[in-house]
C-alpha cells in the first residue's frame, strides 16, 4: 500500500477497541504506518478476545492521534491451526482518514506465541480495535465476531 505525505495534522480522540485479523496480509511493522517504539501515552487499554484456540491480549496506547500497540497472540488449541491477531484502525494522510487492517503476529502450535513488539503509528491514527483470529493453511477461517 502506498503511503503519502500528511498534508495535516487532525486532532480528533482516538476511539479504542483492540483486534486480531489474517494471515497471508501484510504485517502492521511491513507496512509504512507503522515504526517501532512507543508512545508515552495519555490513555490505555488492554482487550482482549479469544476464538476457538486463538488468544490475543494486546496492550493500545495513545495520546492525541498518536498511538502504539504491543502484546501477544497464543495458540491454545492442537488442532493444525494457527492463532492471528487482527488489527483495524484509520490513519491519516492525503488530507482524509483511510481504514486499514493488519495482522502484526501470529502463532502456530499449541503454546506458541506470536509477538506484537511495541510499534506507533507513523501518522495520525485514531480508532484502534483488535480481535483473535484462526487461519488454516494461511488463509482466515474464523475471527471473534466482537472488535475490542
Amino acid at each position: 500500500m502506498h503511503i503519502r505525505k500528511i498534508a495535516t495534522r487532525v486532532g480528533v480522540p482516538l476511539a479504542a477497541t483492540a483486534v486480531i485479523g489474517a494471515v497471508g496480509m501484510a504485517s502492521a511493522y511491513a507496512t509504512n504506518d507503522w515504526t517501532s517504539g512507543h508512545v508515552s501515552s495519555s490513555h490505555y487499554r488492554v482487550p482482549v478476545s479469544n476464538i476457538y484456540g486463538s488468544h490475543v491480549d494486546l496492550g493500545v496506547y495513545w495520546k492525541g492521534n498518536s498511538v502504539s500497540v504491543n502484546g501477544e497472540v497464543k495458540d491454545t488449541a492442537a488442532d493444525g491451526r494457527s492463532a492471528v491477531v487482527e488489527i483495524r484502525y484509520q490513519v491519516y494522510y492525503s488530507g482524509a482518514w483511510h481504514t486499514h487492517y493488519r495482522y502484526p503476529a501470529k502463532a502456530s502450535g499449541k503454546g506458541k506465541q506470536g509477538i506484537v513488539y511495541s510499534q506507533r503509528s507513523r501518522y495520525p491514527a485514531r480508532n484502534l480495535v483488535a480481535r483473535a483470529c484462526v487461519s488454516n493453511n494461511g488463509k482466515i477461517v474464523t475471527c471473534d465476531p466482537k472488535w475490542r
